[in-house]
């Protein structure tokens, strides 16, 4: 463990794209935070509190984990755990399998929950909250992708394209831009 800013930081100083990261996902907590105070005494319907309180966590913890070094700690843990069984050099089997189950089930929950919420919700206000807790539940699959870090899955996100920065950015910048979005919305209705 490290020192870095007076922040213990679990895996080393945190690089510039960490801090600069951190402060992007610390603007989004924000914006999620402006969107919720918004609807508190707007009496807007219950789950756009929930929803919006939900990503402010969901950011707040990402900027917290990358301060810190969380998703290379587990990275680390796993891959100590599989050297220690000597199950490290079948890794890509045991990874291949759980990143299959883990997208065919997000994939199949995802499908399910769009078709559920779709059917009943009507409006923009709505639309744009949806919109923004799709792309907060993105992230956490990237981060789960991060972890399990399975060398296919690796070469596509650190590839010359940087999906993981451009999936990471563009998800993050969707949540930030719902919540613009949503507090305009909900304003001009009052």
């Amino acid at each position: 463990m490290a020192i870095a800013g007076g922040v213990t930081k679990i895996s080393g100083t945190p690089s510039s794209l960490d801090l600069a990261a951190v402060t992007f996902y610390t603007v989004v907590t924000v914006f999620c935070g402006w969107a919720l105070w918004t609807a508190q005494p707007l009496r807007e319907p219950k789950w756009h509190r929930i929803a919006w309180f939900a990503l402010a966590i969901l950011f707040a913890v990402m900027a917290g984990s990358r301060i810190l070094g969380v998703e290379e700690m587990i990275r680390d843990t796993l891959r100590t755990a599989m050297r220690e069984e000597g199950r490290y050099a079948d890794r890509r089997q045991i990874q291949a399998v759980v990143v299959s189950t883990a997208i065919l089930s997000i994939a199949a929950v995802a499908a399910f929950w769009a078709w559920r919420t779709g059917r009943h919700l009507r409006g923009r206000r709505n639309q744009t909250i949806i919109v923004a807790m799709a792309a907060g539940a993105s992230l956490v699959v990237l981060m789960s992708l991060r972890i399990v870090s399975l060398h296919a899955i690796d070469r596509l996100l650190y590839g010359p394209i940087k999906l993981n920065w451009v999936a990471d950015v563009g998800a993050s910048l969707v949540v930030a831009i719902a919540a613009i979005v949503y507090v305009k919305r909900v304003r001009s209705l009052r």
